[in-house]
Formats: structure tokens, sequence, C-alpha cells
């Protein structure tokens, strides 16, 4: 499986989760094989790190945003804990593709993940040529890079770092 920033994880068994991540000589499957008996009583979650193993490569090696990417999701459910699952955040479009827009949302823009086209209610929505929006098919309507937007967390995935967005219930009529 491989998360929205192109992580590999690979997961063995269930239970609580316990995140295992590789140093520099290696990957996920191969560092923690020894450790596989575990997955007798936990969930296992193998991560390769940016550029190794299965996980994509964007050329450079950074141990902070490898980080960055499960803590920040762990600060959002306590964030949501907190505050309640139902609580809709303020935020911007940071990135666009295909199947969706990558939105930075809550304090100070702090947290991102994906608001799928799919879940854009009221039109067939496709990025255009040169990537920098979605276009409603029927209406015309345009989500950009920069607009603002208003979300709901659908789920939180923090061991793999991955949080999937719905429009917030007042956005659910018009997105742009």
């Amino acid at each position: 499986m491989h998360t929205a920033a192109g992580v590999h994880v690979t997961v063995w068994g269930d239970g609580e989760p316990a995140v295992l991540v590789h140093g520099s000589f290696g990957w996920g499957e191969e560092t923690w094989r020894e450790q596989r008996p575990l997955a007798d009583d936990y969930q296992l979650l193998l991560i390769d790190r940016r550029g190794f193993g299965s996980s994509q490569s964007d050329g450079r090696v950074d141990f902070e945003r490898d980080a960055d990417d499960v803590a920040t999701c762990f600060l959002l459910e306590q964030s949501l804990f907190e505050s309640g699952r139902e609580t809709e955040f303020d935020g911007e479009v940071v990135g666009l593709i295909g199947a969706g827009a990558f939105v930075a949302f809550g304090p100070d823009l702090s947290f991102e993940g994906m608001l799928p086209v799919r879940r854009m209610p009221g039109d067939w929505w496709e990025l255009n040529e040169q990537g920098t929006m979605l276009v409603g098919a029927h209406t015309g309507e345009v989500l950009r890079l920069g607009d603002p937007v208003r979300v709901e967390v659908a789920r939180v995935d923090a061991p793999r770092g991955l949080v999937d967005l719905l429009p917030a219930a007042e956005d659910s009529e018009e997105v742009s």
C-alpha cells in the first residue's frame, strides 16, 4: 500500500499498531523480518522511507520530513478528539491531481489531506492540461491552486501519514 505522499507501508498482523521505520541501510520488510512474530499480537506498520524499498524518491533523504508525515497525523487525531470529529476547517488548495485536491487546513494550515473528486458534489471534475485547476465538466466551475475551501476530516490514518477529506456540509452544494 502507498500513502498519498508515495510512501510504501507494509502491514503485518492485526491489533494495536506499532510503527517501525528503518534507518539508512535497508527498508521495511528487509530490516524488520526478525520482528515478524510480533504480528501475532500487534499490527506492524513497516514504513519504507521516501527513496527506499518500494517508496517513491524525490531525490533527497530527509529524516525530519519522514517523521513529520507520521507525527502530523497523530496531532490531527488529538485535535479531532478534543474538538469533535465533525469539526470544519478552513483550508487552501495546495496541490492538484486528477484524483482530487491536496488541501492544507487547520491552524496555520498545519495539516494536509486529500479531497477526492469523487467526494466533490455537483459535477464530474477533471484536471486541466496545465495541472493548475480542476474543472467541472458540466458546470464549468473551477477549483484552482490557492483557492480557499472548507473541509471536514473523513479519516485519519496516522501510522501511514494519510488524511482523507470531505467538503464541509455548508460547501457540499458548491465547491468554488
